[in-house]
This record gives structure tokens, sequence and C-alpha cells, in this order.
């Protein structure tokens, strides 16, 4: 069968590579290709054989990288091996400690010096010399060590896949939906016959195919990497905020009572431990929530990372065995949901009303530091009126809430709704606050047509509401003439 080309080269150094691929997570042993081989798993990390045994309990087994929870039925076989490691670990070999190779033909203790492409086998000197004797191998394709040594991709290093069942080379593919693997001639002939329903494919044709669809889902998996990372600095950018702004307020703070020092001192520690207070929630939820994406980042980025360095084996039937269970995972990554907004904004302020009136009674109840944990996905602004009529009051319900949906009820001083025209003029407008769920926002306008409704917090957006207010001598269903709009005058409460 003919090989297919390998287009890609490594892009890791050896000893990063022996790390990350040969090494088991759970034992940090080596893996072999006999009894530790490695099994993968659906986050994409690996065990040995062995540490897939020894972890796996009650349909489930843990993964001791990232510790995420597996469950399976049956036995640990629905964990694939993963035969393109071998092709690797040749490739290491060779490039870290050549002269420790023996010959694997011979199985004496001396030193190969040459590798039979087509055997996947390493050969010293005598073997070699036999190797080109025979009439079944004369025409192997054998490469001395020294020239493997300046490859810098696998193609060298493919290892035959030979049928369990025929021991014969896995030359075809079964592509009906229940079976979905490499198979041998004889497979084709007694257990897939195409008559029994079975469709048979070229597996280089399948490998094309579907290291075709693996790429695509690499860049949709990059996409999402690149969103996560895009709002990981957005995240980052928020928390500095909210750490400055806190600064800020605490300097805005001193500034106020430098004035009442004597009188005062108590109560201004008590509103800067609330200042700490509020950064530690606002900047230990955004932290929270970086770690959770930077999580979801690294296994993206490692998803996508061991993708591309499955797609850089040319070894279609190792290849097909994993790439099902490395598409689940390619698929649920990308798929997986996350918050693209921070769950936290800097929104903290101080509030200094009436401190020179009667300062030493009422200090306490005058001056406080306020905080807002409103996330601006989860806003809620409704009108409360089933139709808005020009020249009659039109109020709206603002109900903000918190990333996880719960409304506030705090008083904040400096929510703001600002109200744009049908003419495009903007007005800020009242915003009614009573310490409930709802604040109202209530306005009179005295044009017809498209309306729009901001809400914000120092300027951090909090949600919009466009609606349309109709003519006041307007009957119901009727439709309204823009043309006898012109003139009209607005004036807002």
């Amino acid at each position: 069968m003919a090989e297919q080309a390998f287009k890609g080269t490594l892009t890791l150094t050896t000893s990063q590579l022996k790390q990350k691929f040969l090494c088991c997570s759970g034992c940090s042993n080596e893996y072999d290709d006999v009894e530790n081989f490695a099994r993968l798993l659906p986050c994409l990390h690996s065990l040995c054989n062995q540490c897939v045994h020894n972890l796996a309990k009650d349909g489930a087994l843990p993964c001791p990288e990232c510790e995420q929870k597996h469950e399976f039925k049956g036995d640990v076989a629905s964990f694939p091996r993963d035969n393109t490691r071998q092709d690797l670990m040749d490739f290491v070999r060779v490039k870290l400690a050549p002269g420790a190779i023996i010959c694997q033909s011979c199985r004496d203790t001396k030193q190969a010096t040459f590798r039979c492409k087509n055997c996947s086998e390493f050969l010293c000197e005598e073997c070699h010399t036999a190797h080109r004797r025979t009439n079944i191998t004369r025409g192997h394709e054998i490469l001395e060590l020294q020239s493997l040594q300046k490859k810098e991709n696998l193609d060298a290093f493919c290892h035959q896949q030979m049928c369990p069942d025929h021991n014969r080379e896995l030359e075809l593919y079964c592509n009906k939906d229940d079976c979905q693997k490499p198979i041998c001639f004889l497979c084709a002939m007694v257990t897939h016959k195409p008559d029994a329903g079975h469709d048979i494919q070229e597996i280089k044709k399948i490998s094309e195919e579907k290291t075709e669809a693996m790429r695509k889902r690499i860049d949709d998996v990059n996409m999402t990497g690149r969103e996560i990372k895009q709002i990981i600095e957005n995240i980052g950018r928020e928390v500095q905020s909210v750490r400055t702004l806190g600064k800020e307020v605490a300097t805005e703070i001193n500034n106020n009572f430098d004035h009442y020092i004597q009188t005062l001192e108590k109560r201004r520690d008590e509103l800067k431990r609330d200042v700490d207070k509020y950064v530690q929630i606002k900047a230990g939820t955004l932290e929270n929530q970086l770690r959770n994406l930077k999580q979801q980042q690294k296994r993206t980025n490692e998803a996508a990372e061991f993708a591309d360095q499955t797609l850089l084996y040319n070894n279609p039937p190792a290849f097909l065995q994993i790439q099902g269970t490395v598409v689940d995972r390619l698929d649920k990554l990308h798929n997986e949901w996350f918050d693209r907004e921070p769950h936290e904004v800097a929104t903290i302020g101080f509030s200094c009303k009436g401190l020179s009136q009667e300062f030493q009674n009422k200090v306490s109840s005058m001056a406080k530091v306020w905080s807002s944990n409103a996330y601006q996905p989860n806003t809620k602004i409704t009108p409360k009126q089933n139709d808005a009529v020009q020249d009659e009051t039109v109020t709206f319900l603002v109900v903000l809430c918190n990333y996880v949906g719960k409304p506030l009820t705090e008083d904040i001083g400096h929510l703001k709704a600002t109200l744009t025209d049908p003419n495009g003029a903007t007005v800020d407008v009242r915003v009614i606050q009573n310490g409930s769920e709802e604040s109202r926002v209530t306005f009179v306008p005295f044009y017809a047509g498209s309306y729009k409704l901001d809400v914000s917090i120092l300027d951090k957006p909090l949600g919009e509401h466009e609606f349309q207010v109709q003519p006041r001598d307007k009957p119901q269903g009727s439709n309204i003439d823009e043309s006898q709009l012109d003139g009209a005058t607005s004036t807002y409460i």
C-alpha cells in the first residue's frame, strides 16, 4: 500500500516530546509497546495500561493530569490504545540516545545502526546485511541512524499496524456506522462482507477525509481558545480597574475625612475596610472566573496541541483508532459553554452627602462605600405599560442581577439612565430607587418613533432596551407617518 506523505514537522523539543507524550500521567514511567502501552482518555491526556487498570473504579477513571472523571461501561478497553506513541518513541530514542538502541531483529545486545522503515525495526550491521540478501526484504527502505537523527518529522518512524485477528496489514476501513475501524483484506472477506451491509473503503481515503475534518475542528477549538484568551485579558484589565478604582475611592474618602479627622477617624477606617471588602469580593470573583477560564483555556490548548500532534503521524490505522476520541474531545471543547463577560466590573464608589451638616450624629448613615455586583447579561429592562404613547408618562422597571442571576436590592446612587430619541438626541432621565429589586425609570416622550433606553453605572453599560412610542392621536392598529412628526418637541422628567 502506498504511504501517505508526511507534511508536518514537530514543534516541541525532543525532551519536551518525551515528557509530554511518552510518560504516563499517573506513574511518570515511559510507555512501551508491550504491557505499559498508552491509552488515550477523552480529555486527551493518557495513562499507561497498568495505571488505567489501577485507577479505574466503579465504572469511572480519574485523570491525574486534569482531575476529570471519565465514566465507562464494561472494561477499560473503551479507552483506545494510542499506537501513534510507538512512532514517537522511536523518533525520541534516535534523537536522545542512538547508541543505546539494540537490534530488534537478532535480539542480541548488539548496537543498532540501521532502521528498516518497512519492518519498523532497528537493525545491527549483521542483520542489515542479511536484510539486503533475503528476497522478501531486499527491496525494503533502510536508513542509517545517523541520517535518522537529522529527521525533523515522523515519516521514517511509522509502525505498520497489523490486524489482531489475522496478523495482516490494516489496509482497509469499514465505514459502517457501528464498525468505524481499520480492517485487513481477510476481515473484509470474512467478518465485514459488503453484502452484509458493511461499507469497505480504502484506509488512505478515509484517513485523508477524517484528517481534514479534524483540521476543521482544530480550527474551531483554536478559535474558542483565542476567544477565551481575549476574555481573560479583558477580565485581567477589569481586575486592575477594580483595584485602581478601589484606591481612588480610598483616596476620595481620605480627602473628605481629613477635614473632620478627630471625629471621623473611626468611621473612615470602617469605610476603608468596606472598600477592601468589596474589592476583595469583586477581585476574588473575577480571579475565580479567570482560574476557570484558564483551566478551560488549558484544556482547549492541550486538546488542539494533541490533535495537531496526532495529525503529524503518517500512520492511518493508528490515527483512525484514536481519531474518534480526539474529535469528540474537540467538539466538546468547542461547544463547551462559558461566560463571555466578566462576572464583576469596576463599580465601587463613595457617597459623602451631608457630611458638613450634623456630621457627628449622621455620619454613619450618610457616608458609605457602595459596590454593585450587577452583571450586564442578566439585566432586565421591562416596560410597565403595554404601549408607550406620546405626551404620556412612560415607566420602565429595571432589575439588576449578579452573574448567577440573583436580583440586587442595594441602593446605588450612580445608576444612570440615558434616553435616545428618534432624532438621535440623548438625555439623562429620572431613576427612582427605593431599596427593592426594581428601580424605576420615568419620562414623558414628546416625540413619536423609535427610542432606546441605556442603563449604566460609572459609564459601565448594564443594559439597553429599544421601543416604539406611538402618536397620541394614532388609532389602535394604524400605521404612523414619520413625516407628520417633523417639528415636534420633547421634554423629559
